[in-house]
């Protein structure tokens, strides 16, 4: 797995494609080429394999997937300034890098769709059109928002491994709906294990500010937006109601051929990973994009890419106050207030403190000490009567 280090940018990014050794010399350019943003808390290998693995995609496709910020195997800073709008300037920074074309962009969830919205917004030429899996609410009721804190909360100071499973199996159930077959079930908890455990629990911070302290678009931001849409939301989902993607299938008033809306029946909060919808979330997806007209291309700018971003940014936010900022620095980009960057600063003092005395589920070969469903062989049929995400669809609008 290939990756860039991105000068002054103190970011080193990792990302696969869909060619043997992910060489992406070794594409078929005249195939249209596909950014796939990856679902939180995963990366683009576990969190994309559907996708990848999919015969009718990598056939119709030149696939490319980065390992977001603090994701995977990308290294970056926990940086108070982080939010979409800088994960959306470092998309356009590796592709420009990586001299990859225009493409077509497939996200998955509350921090990808954000970040391909804002994409589209301030990267035009950059995006040929937008498929989005499960629109996340404006703002998450006072009730979500304390759930996800209790999880959140139980994730990174747990008292023993099994409340850190419980914490685990509380993140299946809001994600998945249970929908998972064990044997991929266990191979995610197994990567949260990894890669988020209760003595790293600062990376988990990174996530739970840039979920709950987001800033939503506003209808002028939403109707910048020109290229064709395709949402894909679940009618089952604890997390985010189907009204969350009515709002915002509403409000994109000049997508090109008016947005389109498919309701996955029974499909959960994450709509690309169980196999019950993933196979039909590719096949929807590859039908999108295939009856789309071909349309040249709008012209690249000449580089550096940022700074057209940058400019454009600027103009749609209206704060001229960013002008006196680098915009040769993705983190130029951010729109963090600095009440929430203060909000953000406390969270990571405070999960810092005694971080590395945290309990550890993994064992001395860095691998977790024991298969999830071996130790709770009995999770599918246990009590949830106190589980603070059930409750989700009823609050949450």
């Amino acid at each position: 797995m290939p990756y860039l280090e991105l000068p002054g940018q103190d970011v080193t990014l990792w990302y696969r494609t869909n060619v043997p050794g992910d060489n992406i010399a070794g594409w078929d350019h005249a195939r249209p080429t596909v950014l796939l943003l990856h679902p939180p808390f995963l990366d683009s290998d576990l969190g994309l394999d559907p996708q990848f693995a999919d015969p009718r995609l990598h056939r119709a496709f030149n696939l490319v997937a980065f390992d977001q910020f603090t994701s995977g195997r990308t290294r970056n800073p926990l940086h108070l300034a982080r939010d979409t709008w800088v994960d959306a300037a470092l998309h356009a920074l590796a592709l420009e890098t990586l001299h990859i074309p225009p493409c077509h962009v497939f996200a998955v969830q509350n921090i990808s769709v954000n970040v391909a919205l804002r994409f589209a917004m301030i990267f035009p030429e950059r995006c040929l059109s937008l498929t989005l899996c499960s629109i996340p609410l404006a703002k998450d009721s006072d009730f979500a928002a304390q759930a996800y804190q209790e999880v959140f909360e139980l994730w990174a100071y747990p008292k023993s491994l099994e409340d850190f499973e419980d914490a685990n199996l509380e993140l299946n159930h809001a994600m998945y709906n249970e929908t998972l077959p064990t044997p991929l079930l266990d191979q995610i908890i197994a990567h949260w294990q990894v890669q988020y455990p209760p003595n790293r629990r600062t990376r988990t911070v990174d996530f739970a500010a840039t979920m709950l302290l987001k800033t939503w678009h506003t209808a002028e931001e939403l109707a910048s937006i020109r290229q064709p849409v395709f949402i894909m939301h679940g009618d089952s989902s604890l997390v985010h109601p189907i009204e969350a993607a009515h709002i915002v299938h509403k409000a994109l008033v000049n997508a090109a051929g008016g947005a389109k809306l498919k309701v996955i029946k029974g499909g959960p909060e994450c709509l690309n990973i169980p196999p019950l919808t993933a196979s039909q979330v590719n096949g929807a997806f590859l039908d999108f994009v295939l009856e789309l007209p071909t349309l040249s291309p709008l012209r690249l700018p000449s580089p550096p890419i940022l700074q057209s971003g940058f400019y454009r940014l600027i103009e749609l936010s209206g704060d001229r106050s960013m002008s006196t900022r680098d915009f040769h620095s993705i983190w130029s980009f951010s729109r963090v207030s600095p009440e929430n960057q203060a909000i953000k600063k406390h969270m990571l003092a405070a999960y810092a403190e005694g971080e590395a005395d945290a309990l550890s589920p993994l064992g001395p070969d860095g691998r977790p000490l024991r298969v999830f469903s071996e130790r709770h062989d009995d999770y599918r049929f246990r009590e949830r009567d106190t589980n603070p995400l059930i409750s989700f669809t009823s609050v949450s609008s």
